[in-house]
């Protein structure tokens, strides 16, 4: 958690943000000093605090779904999912309530993963980095990586994540990291930057080292071809204003999900996350467009598979958010389906599914809203010509 201090202080520093954002800044770093001490966050004496903090948050999150929600230093996903961080909030505050405190921790970090999805997924704050802000180099190895890249300084970032990938997978207990270094430096690469020349360039000393596993080789080999046959492409790039465009990335969605072995099969992660960049380009520019709902829908499945740290808990909010705008339909079904199953996961323990009454009420509301009003046919009458 010292890494999201240290972001607090360099992204919502006086110079660089409105006073909302400092504001929730401050609220944030109340919240911070217990979620990173879980028993703290979980212990009873910590509650109320917790809930009065989490309640002004909510408060300013519905003024920026109210009134700002297009206002300039959101991204287009950001945007797009405002109205969701209240229910975020909610149910965080219900998860630990309800003694479910691992999922209370987990959602509640969601929120702060949007702030670091805003700031290294797209524009950012220009100006807003400190590379020699104090305290860097007590953070592990990962979070300063994850600290530049936040702050958009990609050249450190991707140095770090590229040495990580280069040296963790020396020692099994570093390993872990090797895997996320490799993923997160790709995902600056392929979805930030779009430019698979450097990632090849990247990549070659990792698939090249006596180090790398043999899984990972196996499917650094994949995202070669992939980076490869990117670079021989001669259509230009879609702005995104295109309906072509959600076409083209369910194109590259259905082909990952063919081709992976297991969920989680990150062999497929260059075209997923091609396939998020143009979904979120066309939502950018087409944020109430008659595809929107399934180009919603497409990025929260694309989401579940790369699955990265700091957009962990989006894909929930994503299909939340398509069954809002969908309205009653069948593409609002199969978003239900999906938050259902991952909230479902999310309090499945070895007790079973333990799902919270407030959870239930939720699900259940999002459920009628999704499912298509059923007509009523009233029964024939008797006919004189039957037996």
């Amino acid at each position: 958690m010292m890494l999201w201090t240290m972001l607090l202080i360099s992204l919502f520093s006086p110079g660089h943000a409105d006073p909302m954002m400092i504001r929730i800044s401050d609220r944030l770093k109340t919240l911070m000093i217990l979620a990173s001490r879980p028993g703290e966050w979980k212990n009873p004496e910590n509650a109320k605090t917790i809930e009065g903090v989490m309640s002004a948050l909510k408060k300013d999150f519905h003024e920026i779904t109210a009134g700002r929600a297009g206002a300039g230093h959101f991204d287009p996903v950001s945007r797009l999912i405002a109205p969701e961080a209240e229910s975020v909030l909610d149910l965080s505050r219900t998860s630990l309530r309800t003694g479910h405190g691992d999922y209370s921790l987990k959602t509640f970090r969601s929120i702060l993963s949007y702030c670091l999805a805003c700031h290294s997924l797209h524009g950012g704050i220009p100006g807003a980095s400190d590379p020699d802000l104090p305290g860097i180099h007590s953070l592990s190895r990962l979070d300063q990586a994850r600290y530049h890249a936040a702050l958009r300084n990609f050249d450190q970032s991707l140095m770090e994540y590229q040495k990580i990938a280069l040296e963790s997978f020396r020692s099994p207990e570093d390993s872990p990291d090797g895997d996320l270094a490799i993923r997160e430096g790709a995902s600056i690469l392929i979805r930030t930057l779009q430019t698979p020349e450097r990632a090849l360039l990247w990549l070659r000393p990792i698939a090249e080292s006596i180090s790398t596993p043999d899984s990972w080789k196996q499917d650094l080999k994949t995202w070669m071809r992939d980076l490869n046959a990117w670079k021989r492409e001669r259509v230009p790039p879609f702005d995104g204003s295109s309906p072509k465009s959600v076409d083209l990335a369910r194109k590259w969605i259905a082909g990952a999900e063919k081709n992976r072995k297991y969920l989680y099969d990150h062999s497929t992660d260059i075209r997923l996350h091609r396939a998020e960049r143009v979904l979120e380009s066309y939502l950018e520019k087409n944020p109430d467009g008659k595809r929107a709902p399934e180009a919603i829908f497409l990025l929260g499945r694309a989401m579940e598979t790369t699955a990265l740290p700091a957009v962990e808990f989006l894909p929930e909010s994503l299909y939340s958010s398509c069954i809002k705008r969908s309205g009653p339909s069948p593409q609002a079904v199969r978003c239900y389906e999906k938050l259902e199953r991952l909230v479902t996961a999310g309090f499945t323990g070895s007790g079973g599914v333990h799902l919270p009454e407030e959870v239930k009420e939720t699900l259940r509301k999002l459920k009628l809203q999704s499912e298509p009003e059923k007509k009523t046919i009233k029964p024939l009458g008797r006919s004189r010509d039957l037996p």
